[in-house]
């Protein structure tokens, strides 16, 4: 399956006048060993950063969804996103 991804630079986004956050969302993933589609987590984990959110809010919602070894890969895909 192959997934989309977010546009990394300015030129590709074609903005020139705003603050780019970089977040390396394929090297996190990689160094996690982890499934290309962990990186939405990653990207949530920077949203968090950017919104000042509480990431025990995301934490549990990953123990609530995942079993416990996947939802520990997704809470420190998070953490490295923040």
């Amino acid at each position: 399956m192959r997934y989309g991804r977010i546009k990394e630079t300015e030129d590709e986004l074609g903005i020139t006048d705003k603050k780019i956050f970089r977040v390396p969302l394929s090297k996190i993933v990689k160094d996690l060993d982890g499934p290309q589609i962990m990186e939405n987590t990653v990207g949530l984990g920077a949203a968090i950063a950017l919104l000042d959110y509480d990431t025990n809010l995301m934490n549990n919602v990953l123990r609530d969804t995942f079993d416990k070894k996947i939802a520990e890969q997704n809470i420190e895909a998070t953490k490295r996103g923040y």
